[in-house]
């Protein structure tokens, strides 16, 4: 083969190459939207989800009986305000409400056991972990209802 044609060969082989970034197909714009708003939506979710669990218990950092009955604190430490009824001091057992629903609270726990000002249809706040079914209390603050009021 002579030197031209080899040249020849060689330049028609260099201008049927393309480079790489034009083997690569570009999203259509349409495309590059749908996968925006695909992350834009899952950044939703998880700050929705991080907003459920961290700050769930609202700008006084309690929590309502009913809020902790129904939110997703199962196995975590809370606090939770409510009202002190059917107390048993011989089980270290007694029912807290906010007049909507009831928890069962276990103070075993509380070290130095429960404040002297404590009573049924007083005002608490009990620190614990939130268990399937009670609250396993590890603190116990007695109050008057304005104290942990949300205002």
């Amino acid at each position: 083969m002579s030197e031209t044609k080899k040249n020849e060969a060689v330049r028609a082989t260099a201008e049927s190459v393309r480079p790489a970034s034009e083997l690569v197909k570009k999203p259509s714009r349409r495309r590059a939207r749908k996968r925006l708003f695909l992350a834009m939506g899952g950044l939703a979710i998880a700050g929705i989800v991080a907003l459920l669990l961290f700050a769930g218990a609202g700008p006084s950092g309690y929590l309502t009986v009913t809020e902790a009955r129904g939110g997703p604190f199962l196995y975590q430490e809370v606090k939770v305000r409510g009202d002190v009824t059917e107390w048993n001091a011989k089980s270290h057992k007694f029912v807290l409400t906010d007049n909507v629903t009831t928890l069962p609270v276990d103070y075993n726990d509380v070290p130095g056991g429960i404040p002297p000002s404590f009573a049924s249809g007083k005002h608490v706040v009990v620190r614990g972990v939130l268990q399937p079914g009670y609250l396993d209390a590890t603190e116990i603050t007695v109050g008057c209802p304005t104290d942990y009021s949300d205002g």
